[in-house]
């Protein structure tokens, strides 16, 4: 099998009639040339009667599809009675905000799991195999969204959405995804996933406490049972695999707390920074053992380090846009300390290289406005503020009326000489507006949406306390930067959303054009 990293990228997109539309109905027999392991478990020092996470890994072959197994289009796991996997009262992210932005645009929490898929591929060479990671987000309605993102040596990125719904004994609840057909070239076979491990448990803080999606019973029936069924093209669903699990640890665990800490709160992009976790056993005691899960991708399971009274795992990291990022970190627990979660600290990335131009003056209407801020805007003294409750479409008309900036400081060659712009805006209540520029290049799809995914150029974000006006900088990215050095003009997308205090989030698009 070829393992050349080659740089090309694959378009996936959901086939509008299935994929026998492409490749027709696979044999009957085809099954039988196939083979599926399922093999369930729960994370380490998973204790009953608490929060936890379980794992369901499965690894698919055959040689029924081209010489592969055939794609993997649904799936059901079937969990054991007694436990329960519930996202109430955990932040959401939606699919649309997925597909536009992904993953960084969904808000802190929302995270439900994190795993990992392999798969093989016909483009650019035949039988290339990427792999990558799996992560669950909690979507509106208690919808499930499993985000693929596999990088090496082809790009992969799709949306698996899953539904969780009662089921009969001996389980309890059963998940079921929905795993769109990916292809990649018209004339060439759709993607066979060979491997997907789905992890699902995450804690958050909901009424100041701390609670698990994924609980368990005080008790243990003497083990736990586990089934699966998958559906492949052409094919209905068929079970796959029963099993049974050992009951988990019981007994009370010590009490911990975790404190994150951060050697840079504004660091510049692309500089690494540390975030450190010290947990510490409340009651005292030997200091915890086990990982620790940082929100930031790719330092989950980070070891910890045990001190004189408490323990240390760090996470080094840079971002590569000016955004605000929002972290937190876990502390998975071991077999004598109860896990726990830290508080959220967050970190305003400075994407600017050159101080940024004067603004230009407010309109006469205006007062002058406050001074940059990434923290709280008040509104000016003697300003008339809006009242505290606005409607959705007013917060619309209002972005749409100051979403897309004007004049000399909105120019390539001001954009470029400054690192971005600074712009007044009003807010018609307490909340956070945050702003992206995006380029919609040609050739590389999103998946299954068919649109181009959006590049980001620059954003900007700050918070207002009350209503009223205040200056939002927006920065460039290192992206948007090169992307303007070799423009005469660049057609944008400008995005603007107001997150009221006690609200959601209310977006609006416009078109931009910025010239030299």
């Amino acid at each position: 099998m070829s393992r050349r990293r080659a740089a090309a990228r694959s378009r996936m997109a959901l086939c509008a009639v299935g994929a026998a539309c492409l490749f027709g109905l696979l044999p009957a027999s085809a099954s039988a040339a196939r083979s599926v392991t399922f093999v369930p478990s729960f994370s380490a020092y998973t204790h009953l009667g608490e929060g936890g996470s379980f794992t369901a890994a499965l690894t698919f072959s055959g040689s029924e599809y081209h010489g592969e197994v055939a794609p993997l289009t649904g799936l059901t796991l079937h969990l054991p009675a007694g436990i329960t996997f519930s996202s109430a009262g955990f932040p959401t992210c939606s699919k649309e905000r997925l597909e536009q932005i992904g993953l960084i645009g969904c808000p802190e929490g929302s995270i439900a799991g994190v795993g990992s898929f392999s798969a093989i591929v016909w483009f650019p060479e035949p039988e290339e195999e990427p792999n990558g990671e799996v992560r669950a987000v909690f979507g509106p309605g208690g919808v499930l969204y499993f985000v693929t993102e596999g990088r090496s040596p082809v790009l992969l990125e799709d949306i698996m959405e899953a539904h969780l719904v009662s089921d009969s004994p001996p389980y309890g609840q059963e998940l079921d995804v929905q795993v769109p057909v990916m292809e990649t070239d018209p004339h060439l076979p759709a993607v066979s996933i060979t491997s997907l491990t789905l992890n699902l448990g995450s804690t958050w803080e909901i009424g100041g406490e701390e609670v698990s999606s994924v609980t368990l019973p005080s008790t243990c029936p003497g083990s736990f049972a586990w089934g699966a069924d998958a559906s492949f093209v052409g094919e209905a669903s068929e079970p796959i695999g029963t099993t049974t699990t050992a009951c988990p640890l019981s007994g009370m665990r010590a009490i911990t707390s975790t404190a994150l800490t951060v050697s840079d709160k504004t660091p510049k992009e692309n500089v690494p920074v540390t975030y450190t976790a010290t947990v510490t056993p409340t009651s005292g005691g030997a200091p915890p053992t086990g990982t620790v899960n940082f929100f930031t991708y790719g330092c989950t399971a980070q070891p910890l380090i045990q001190g004189i009274s408490s323990s240390t795992a760090t996470c080094q990291v840079s971002y590569s846009d000016p955004f605000s990022f929002t972290e937190r970190a876990i502390y998975s627990g071991s077999e004598t300390d109860s896990g726990s979660l830290s508080h959220s600290l967050t970190v305003v990335v400075d994407g600017t290289e050159e101080p940024l131009a004067k603004e230009e003056p407010p309109a006469k209407h205006e007062e002058p406005s406050a001074p940059p801020s990434t923290s709280s805007t008040s509104p000016p003294p003697n300003s008339s503020a809006p009242p505290a409750t606005i409607s959705s479409s007013q917060i619309v008309a209002l972005l749409n009326k100051q979403l897309v900036p004007s004049g000399k400081v909105a120019t390539i060659a001001s954009l470029l000489k400054s690192g971005g712009l600074s712009a007044s805006f009003t807010a018609p209540e307490a909340g956070t507006l945050s702003v992206q520029w995006y380029e919609l290049p040609t050739g590389v799809k999103l998946a299954k949406r068919g649109k181009a995914k959006p590049v980001l150029v620059a954003s900007g974000q700050t918070s207002f306390a009350v209503a009223g006006t205040g200056k939002l900088t927006i920065r460039l990215t290192a992206v948007g930067k090169r992307l303007l050095k070799g423009a005469r003009q660049l057609k944008l997308e400008a995005k603007g959303t107001f997150t009221p205090r006690d609200g959601g989030p209310i977006d609006s698009v416009m078109p931009l054009v910025v010239r030299r």
